[in-house]
């Protein structure tokens, strides 16, 4: 089984049915005129996020998400009928990023949070609209707008209060069982989770998520069994739970301090070499402190080129003695407790230069039993207060960057660089086009109309021209210098669809 945390997807929209042309024929009413309607509503694809989902398993498969589109227009005012939108469903912590480009696009954070991925292509408009004092029997309609079509890359960033953290068969699994409402498997072997378990836990009328992630052995920082897959996910709680197991001795002292050591390396390693931050690093250094509240912090804080410290972010450690169970003995807890502060306190003095009293490291161990819930309610009371009051500060899960849209030019001459492929296609005469020139055109609204006109129509064409100049298009070309029998390339704002080039004033 593997943990799916990012997928690439394809998802378009549905578009609108075609207008209709058709004429009233009915008995009795003679020159009954235009009855031909509008094509069905248009339909997205869009997501939601889901409390029932904590992985992006259900992508694994089918990566192609397609809107169904509405039916073309009928005749006495009727509608073509409507298709139905696409709905899919995310954990919470997804980030959605376009495809190509890698920028992100949305985060799911909020419950309820809804966004919308390709949008509807509006629906073509009957003959029946067209029909004025001039016009009795307008014989065209609007086709359908094309709908989009993107290629998103979704990426799970899990989102949890506390993540528990130790080797295999430290007692995660069961801990997390007990406190919440997940029921992550559990075995008498090393390796049973395969998957991070989220579990919602409530105490006193305040929620916070705990997070059971597969065991972390030594070499996860270089990738080893399933490393690099969470220790990235480990970096966006606010509490690390470090979990030893009581039953267990001095040999699992030292996996404890190696699994943070491979949490050490990844974190400088990941911002070392990365500028997901939106600055430079030059170097990342961790420092480890104690608040006034005597809950012992973690500091990430980097330097940038002009030898700034900055704070990156900040976690809180704290230690689970689990199953307590298994040996049900005061004074052997005793023993053990003072044997892991001596261990803990001399890789804190040796690698961080910082003294661990037995004060603070009692405040912030706790020995417990899932078995029986022995101290249970107390961690969850120490965690509840801790994340209520104590202020840490996060990494950003996406740098909220202002995107700012810039304003395309509208028309620019193409000539030089098109001309030559159009005569080569035999799109336009050599001897007739010596004086005509090629202006590419951008603009949504021009790109639009020019996929839902039916071409060759003449009435169409002449309605076109008339919205053209309607809407100020046509003083920007003749402004440019445009001339009747010039080519215009109509920029495609559809992922899907090619340009469209259109004689001017034909």
């Amino acid at each position: 089984m593997r943990f799916f945390d990012q997928v690439r997807i394809a998802v378009k929209s549905g578009h609108g049915g075609d207008g209709l042309v058709a004429a009233r024929r009915e008995s009795g009413i003679p020159f009954g005129g235009p009855a031909g309607w509008n094509g069905g509503r248009w339909w997205n694809v869009f997501f939601v996020w889901s409390k029932d989902m904590n992985t992006l398993v259900d992508f694994r498969q089918n990566k192609i998400y397609k809107a169904n589109s509405g039916e073309p227009g009928r005749t006495k005012d009727q509608y073509g009928a409507d298709a139905e939108d696409i709905v899919l469903k995310v954990p919470l912590g997804t980030v959605i990023k376009d495809g190509k480009t890698g920028k992100a696009l949305v985060q799911f954070l909020e419950d309820g949070q809804e966004y919308i991925a390709a949008k509807w292509g509006r629906w073509g408009v009957g003959n029946m609209h067209f029909k004025n004092s001039i016009n009795q029997y307008p014989n065209f309609a609007l086709l359908w707008e094309p709908g989009q079509k993107k290629d998103l890359l979704l990426e799970l960033q899990l989102l949890g209060d506390i993540w528990l953290i130790g080797t295999p068969s430290v007692g995660k699994s069961t801990l997390i069982n007990a406190v919440s409402n997940v029921k992550a498997k559990t075995a008498a072997y090393h390796f049973t989770t395969l998957v991070p378990n989220l579990g919602s836990i409530k105490v006193d009328g305040y929620s916070f998520n705990m997070v059971d992630i597969p065991g972390l052995i030594k070499g996860a920082s270089q990738g080893k069994w399933l490393g690099n897959e969470f220790l990235k996910h480990v970096l966006k709680s606010q509490i690390f739970a470090l979990v030893v197991d009581v039953s267990r001795y001095e040999q699992w002292f030292s996996e404890l301090t190696d699994i943070l050591d491979e949490i050490m390396i990844y974190m400088k390693k990941r911002f070392s070499d990365s500028s997901e931050l939106g600055i430079e690093i030059s170097d990342v250094s961790l420092v480890l402190r104690v608040t006034p509240s005597k809950h012992i912090i973690l500091d990430v804080l980097g330097t940038t080129n002009d030898e700034e410290k900055i704070l990156l972010f900040q976690k809180v450690l704290h230690i689970v003695v689990s199953k307590y169970d298994l040996l049900n003995d005061e004074e052997m807890i005793a023993e053990y407790l003072d044997a892991l502060h001596g261990h803990i306190a001399s890789y804190f003095e040796k690698n961080f230069s910082f003294s661990l009293s037995k004060e603070q490291f009692t405040r912030s161990t706790f020995v417990l039993s899932a078995a029986n819930r022995y101290w249970l309610d107390k961690w969850l009371h120490y965690l509840a207060d801790l994340l209520q009051h104590e202020e840490v500060k996060h990494m950003s899960l996406i740098e909220h960057e202002t995107i700012v849209h810039e304003e395309a030019e509208v028309i620019k001459d193409v000539t030089d660089k098109e001309k030559a492929q159009l005569v080569e296609q035999w799109y336009i005469d050599e001897k007739a086009s010596k004086y005509a020139r090629i202006w590419e055109v951008s603009h949504p609204e021009v790109s639009r109309l020019s996929f839902m006109v039916q071409w060759g129509n003449d009435e169409a064409m002449m309605w076109y021209w008339k919205i053209m100049d309607r809407e100020g298009f046509v003083k920007i070309y003749d402004r440019a210098g445009v001339v009747p029998g010039d080519i215009l390339l109509i920029k495609s704002y559809y992922e899907w669809l090619s340009d469209r080039y259109i004689m001017y004033g034909m």
